[in-house]
């Protein structure tokens, strides 16, 4: 296994945790659907025609198989894979299986499983996204158990540290993409130091680099072919950080997180930075006429601040992004079982486009999906940290005993948090609980109804006891209404747009469009939306408006066909 230098004061939980009920386990079950939805014989086209296999029906037809032959089944992987570590479903462990298997049949001697000539390897975006692709689908199916997957990725990786391509991926399209496929290899079981080295050798752009250190933000929209799923090669080279611990890496990428989240997100936590759209610092665009809001760059952002809350586990914000962007992008572009959405558009619409079910947005959506319950907690020296409430059982062990966490909760539109803890034995270990930044005050803490802490908001607050089976903690997360006013080109002229969070769900309005045909207005004041967000009784998270019978406020990740805003006119 490739060795870190910068220890990761947490884990993340590997398997364990079961979701119970809640937002997050229709979400997880819905992708479970989506997965089974999709063609087992379109998505191994490719790999049988390579190994000479019957192979019938046709495959996805467009960009994703027509010019990134085999990306589908890395799709495919992710999403299964991550499921089956939470949940055994037949269906699902079957087609993982002959996935790998049909992998391991289209293998050459040498390692090399893309299902093109080897001779193709060195165009498009075969040494980068459908390597990163296959990579992150065969990691997932070696944590459901698949005993061959591993092998096949070290193999291929070992064919690519040797070949002549590897001198030019960085300068194919998107080519800064590939970083990531060679670190994912080195922290497995079966990663070796010459992973890391090439990744140096060969990818390692010391100009950009250097942009971010000096704080340049062309570094993220005048860099060659800006996207925004730059955020993956920004993450890689946070692993550099933890595999060698030099201090470039990090300042790097601490100065580029800075530009991302100052200059490229919205409220909400979406990610503005795309491609072929005009991306200048501040644009926050709105209109779908622009993109913006690709769910692979938000993807891509969990997982930065995935890697810095195992770095630092204590700063809250961390997790609050995570929670941002799992509720408002990923849950939120989740459309039933039907199809994953590509764009989180915040104004008119939501993304329509239903071309193809296998973007790369739907792969890193499926990923994440089915990777849910690993978000709510993570694993310390001295205990559990409880990041993200959500119905859930967690079974681990704290200094060698064994421990389950049951969590109720009626979050995350709802403050009621309870937490059941059950040992064999008495045994000590720390609950550190999360305060989320958008708690609107302190939270005292109780276990077995006394009151024992008091969490300060922006904070974790850790409690350390003997615990006996049936310890129960509980308390109650205040949330609030949040305003905020929209600062991007997308403006109506002489008015002000805002937008409405409601603890850390974005809320949208749903309504007639009565300003100027085709802005939401409302004329009140946006800085006691107390007085005009009515609460809906019995339905946490909604609000009607007063003096608008029209109108209605509801979590944004709840809208599917309506037309809506999250940024309405506010103000006389």
């Amino acid at each position: 296994m490739g060795r870190t230098v910068i220890p990761e004061l947490v884990r993340t939980p590997v398997t364990g945790v079961r979701l119970t009920g809640g937002l997050f386990r229709t979400a997880f079950e819905n992708n479970i659907g989506f997965l089974k939805s999709l063609s087992q014989d379109a998505i191994l086209y490719w790999f049988r025609v390579k190994a000479g296999l019957p192979a019938p029906g046709q495959p996805y037809r467009g960009h994703f198989e027509d010019n990134i032959k085999g990306q589908t089944a890395g799709l495919f992987l992710m999403g299964a894979g991550h499921s089956l570590r939470w949940q055994e479903d037949a269906e699902l462990r079957a087609r993982v299986e002959e996935i790998v298997e049909t992998i391991d049949t289209a293998r050459e001697p040498d390692g090399f499983f893309e299902p093109i000539p080897k001779a193709e390897f060195g165009t498009k975006e075969y040494p980068n996204y459908v390597r990163v692709w296959l990579n992150y689908g065969l990691t997932a199916a070696h944590l459901s158990g698949n005993p061959k997957a591993l092998g096949l990725m070290r193999d291929m990786q070992s064919w690519f540290n040797r070949c002549d391509e590897r001198f030019i991926a960085k300068d194919l399209l998107l080519g800064f993409q590939g970083v990531i496929a060679n670190t994912t290899v080195y922290f497995t079981e079966v990663g070796l130091p010459e992973d890391l080295d090439v990744t140096i050798e060969c990818y390692q752009e010391n100009w950009w680099l250097a942009q971010f250190i000096r704080n340049d933000d062309g570094a993220i929209y005048r860099r060659p072919t800006p996207h925004g799923t730059e955020l993956e090669a920004i993450t890689a080279y946070l692993d550099l950080y933890i595999a060698t611990g030099k201090p470039l890496y990090l300042n790097a990428v601490n100065s580029a997180y800075r530009m991302i989240q100052g200059k490229w997100q919205h409220v909400g936590g979406g990610i503005v930075a795309i491609e072929h759209t005009e991306i200048t610092p501040g644009c926050l665009w709105l209109d779908p006429i622009h993109k913006y809001n690709e769910l692979c760059c938000s993807a891509h952002w969990l997982y930065l601040n995935q890697r810095y809350h195992h770095l630092y586990p204590d700063v809250e914000s961390y997790v609050g992004e995570m929670e941002k962007t799992l509720l408002n992008i990923i849950i939120a572009n989740q459309a039933g079982t039907e199809h994953i959405r590509y764009h989180a558009y915040l104004d008119i619409q939501k993304d329509d486009d239903r071309s193809t079910p296998v973007s790369c947005c739907a792969g890193l959506g499926t990923r994440i999906l089915g990777s849910l319950p690993e978000f709510l907690y993570s694993l310390a020296s001295d205990g559990v940290y409880v990041d993200i409430y959500a119905s859930s059982q967690l079974r681990c062990t704290c200094g060698g005993a064994p421990v389950t966490l049951t969590t109720e909760t009626d979050q995350p539109l709802g403050g009621s948090v309870a937490i059941r803890v059950g040992v064999p034995s008495p045994t000590t270990f720390t609950l550190h609980l999360r305060i989320p930044g958008w708690a609107t005050g302190e939270v005292g803490l109780a276990v077995n109804a006394q009151q024992v802490a008091v969490g300060q908001p922006d904070t974790y607050c850790a409690l350390t006891r003997e615990w006996r089976d049936g310890d129960t903690v509980s308390f109650t997360l205040p949330l609030g209404i949040r305003v905020t006013r929209y600062t991007g080109r997308d403006q109506v002229p002489g008015l002000n747009r805002y937008a409405m969070e409601y603890g850390p769900v974005l809320l949208g309005i749903v309504g007639p469009f009565n300003c100027r045909g085709r802005f939401t207005s409302l004329k009140v004041d946006p800085g006691s939306p107390e007085v005009w967000l009515v609460p809906e009784p019995g339905h946490p998270g909604h609000f009607t408006v007063r003096g608008y019978p029209r109108h209605k406020v509801v979590p944004y990740y709840e809208i599917a066909e309506e037309r809506f805003t999250c940024f309405p006119v506010l103000g006389a």
